[in-house]
């Protein structure tokens, strides 16, 4: 209970006083030096090139021809080593020079946040191409033992398994998160089961416990097994970075050992408190940390509710099936961490409760097994090495068979129908609903009888996924240099103009994937890519090969209905891509329409079969209708294109219009003073990257809409743009 108002007072602590990163953006992208100690480093390959990082606690940084001092606070920075620089030791005082780089905002709804990510992490800012200038003569000689270990446990597990296999060995066992296959951990990913990747109690208790287990059946004092074995766990703990699982496990761990030392019993629930407030106590942040939320919410889960949940109220009653109770305690940690699934994930797959009754159990042979595997490699050089050989060949074989059973029955339930559901991100007051619902389990518990609690969680379940009610509404995605729009109808359904971007790699899998499932959107009804430029078309192309398997469905793509002379190898590739996909074509052309309830949207361009060499003059454009509002997307629509579509839009349009998105990203070259005289939008909305090399949006056409009184939105500056219609 001291814990818990602690916990209390530092969360509250976090909403009164705000803290930000420093800004560093006027240093961005010029030549700095900074001074620090090496706390971290790590070594991976990418693109078949090795990257060498080291994590820097900074005392000071400079910059300028004065050089002068700035002090800093508890800032650290992430640097990227130049080829051919050798590695510093841990703990060792560095000077380096190098570029410096700021982490990018989430600008859209369900964006990874990285500068939020690193400001929990105390991380200001990056250094690419970085040289070491000055390092000290001392340094940390056990963090720096502990670190060649880890890099000769990495080169045995390379030696022995295959690539894949031992990439995911090294991240389960030696924390190395970016050494894991990229392809392999979205398989995990999506079958639920990534959280075998992290070390957590089950890697401490197997550790330090078999160790303490030896040295007891040695006959060795409790004492003296206990302090062993809370040693060897924290070098453990050190060797793997001490990620914030890390910190919790050997925490509790070491409050276990410390009951069994002392003759006092364990309790579970204080020891998830005292590390919960030690780690809040340094970085208060970590309340809004996914990473810490589901770790302690596991914990808690466990310990908590999985009693609540899996023991019979009377004793007379007859006991449940041990499957049934290992089900119901899979089925249990899922429930108690449903809403921070949803929170930070936006989707929740099916069958991870079902695999797991798998996974877990394996996991228990699989561990021990890839840990003696290191043994016999340690021990390769001696005298034994031929039987030390025969042992490892044989360990060997059990760890490559259980990945390869991971990767079947991932594999198999990722093809099932519905095994990824996207939920989207629930309501606040539904989170606490759910939480509160809980609580009432767990705290009446011997009042309840099974059924009750079940049929409370389950309601619990209920409210939780139930949709909320749908509003109208359109929002302009920020893609950097590109076009994406979404709009959603107040029946519920949805649909999205283009997709692209120049400047954003992997603008598909990166922002418009993570928006649709923040929002909640398994279906897209139609999906207009008004022309096949890749700023406009690249992120579609990616969702057509994403969306089976992301519990996202496209219904159908829709395109322009041009000459057949007139259509590039980009408009082919589309074709082809969504007929590969499985996935119906619709063409428009001027004059078709498409109704959803009270929502409207009509082509006002192109005419059919219109021929043009110029893509933009092609564009799909399109006047949206809901009550009294008024919409018009125009894509990249210009020259001898925006000159006809002025002659339908004097039939087609009133003035004034209430929203413009502005075409081709603002250039000079479109939306003429005559195109706005006669739609004279209230709003216009212009999509563009910042600092791109084309200069959009130009001034000239900034003038122009100043002219009409039109208040301007740019997605470079106001990241996404969201009208939500009544």
């Amino acid at each position: 209970m001291v814990c818990l108002v602690i916990i209390v007072f530092l969360f509250c602590s976090t909403k009164i006083v705000k803290t930000s990163p420093p800004d560093f953006l006027i240093w961005e992208g010029k030549r700095i030096a900074v001074t620090g100690e090496i706390y971290a480093k790590e070594t991976y390959f990418k693109a078949d090139k090795e990257v060498s990082v080291v994590y820097v606690r900074l005392s000071s940084v400079f910059y300028g021809s004065d050089r002068t001092d700035i002090r800093l606070g508890d800032y650290r920075a992430i640097c990227y080593l130049k080829e051919n620089q050798t590695m510093p030791k841990l703990g060792s005082i560095v000077h380096m020079t190098g570029i410096m780089q700021g982490f990018d905002k989430a600008t859209n709804p369900g964006q990874f946040d990285a500068e939020s990510y690193y400001h929990i992490l105390k991380i200001s800012f990056r250094l690419n191409q970085t040289e070491i200038q000055q390092q000290s003569h001392t340094y940390h000689e056990i963090k720096e033992t502990l670190y060649k270990l880890k890099c000769r446990c990495s080169e045995i597990f390379d030696i022995t398994l295959a690539p894949k296999d031992a990439s995911v060995m090294k991240t389960m066992l030696l924390g190395e998160k970016k050494a894991v296959d990229g392809e392999r951990k979205e398989l995990y990913q999506k079958s639920g089961i990534a959280h075998i990747l992290a070390i957590s109690g089950l890697h401490i208790s197997l550790i330090g416990m078999t160790l303490f287990k030896v040295l007891r059946r040695l006959g060795i004092p409790v004492a003296v097994c206990t302090v062993a074995s809370t040693i060897l766990i924290l070098l453990y703990g050190c060797m793997t970075g001490f990620p914030v699982s890390v910190i919790r496990a050997v925490g509790m761990f070491g409050i276990h050992m410390l009951g069994r030392m002392c003759r006092r019993t364990y309790d579970m629930v204080t020891a998830v408190a005292v590390m919960a407030v030690l780690i809040l106590i340094e970085q208060p942040l970590y309340f809004y940390s996914g990473s810490f939320l589901l770790s302690f919410g596991c914990a808690l889960t466990i310990a908590l509710l999985l009693p609540a949940l899996t023991k019979k109220r009377l004793k007379k009653e007859k006991e449940l099936n041990p499957w049934l109770v290992k089900f119901a305690g899979g089925l249990t940690v899922t429930i108690g961490i449903l809403p921070l699934q949803m929170w930070f994930f936006y989707q929740i797959p099916l069958y991870s409760v079902l695999l797991n009754l798998l996974i877990i159990p394996l996991m228990s042979l699989l561990l021990p097994s890839g840990m003696l595997l290191l043994v016999c490699g340690m021990v390769a050089s001696n005298a034994w090495y031929p039987a030390t050989e025969v042992v490892a060949e044989g360990v060997r074989y059990p760890v490559e068979g259980i990945l390869a059973v991971y990767d079947s029955v991932c594999s198999i339930a990722t093809k099932l129908p519905g095994g990824l559901c996207v939920t989207g991100r629930p309501a606040v007051w539904k989170v606490i609903c759910y939480f509160g619902a809980l609580l009432a389990v767990i705290i009446r518990q011997k009042k309840l009888s099974l059924k009750q609690k079940w049929l409370l969680v389950g309601s619990a379940v209920i409210l939780l996924m139930w949709p909320m009610p749908k509003q109208c509404s359109i929002t302009f995605l920020d893609v950097g240099q590109g076009d994406c729009i979404h709009i959603q109808s107040k029946s519920g359904n949805h649909y999205l103009i283009d997709g692209g971007s120049s400047s954003v790699s992997d603008v598909g899998k990166y922002r418009i994937l993570p928006y649709l499932k923040y929002h909640g959107v398994r279906e897209l009804e139609a999906v207009f890519i008004t022309h096949p430029d890749e700023d406009h078309c690249n992120g579609i192309r990616e969702l057509l090969f994403l969306a089976f398997g992301e519990g996202i469905d496209m219904k159908r793509l829709c395109l322009p209905d041009i000459g057949s002379v007139a259509r590039t190898e980009a408009y082919e590739e589309l074709v082809a891509a969504a007929e590969k996909a499985g996935i119906p074509i619709s063409y428009f052309s001027e004059g078709m329409s498409l109704q959803d309830d009270e929502l409207y949207l009509k082509c006002l361009h192109p005419e059919k079969g219109y021929i043009s060499k110029n893509e933009n003059a092609y564009s799909l454009v399109f006047l949206m209708k809901y009550e009294s509002f008024e919409a018009l997307f125009t894509g990249d629509v210009e020259g001898e294109g925006e000159e006809e579509l002025i002659h339908v839009l004097q039939k087609e349009v009133q003035a004034p219009i209430d929203v413009l998105k502005v075409a081709h990203h603002g250039s000079r070259y479109s939306t003429s003073e005559e195109f706005l005289s006669l739609t004279h939008p209230k709003v216009s909305v212009i999509s563009c990257g910042e600092n791109n090399s084309y200069g959009h949006p130009h001034r000239e056409t900034l003038e122009r809409l100043a002219a009409f009184n039109s208040q301007v939105l740019v997605t470079s500056d106001n990241g996404a743009v969201t009208l939500k219609l009544p």
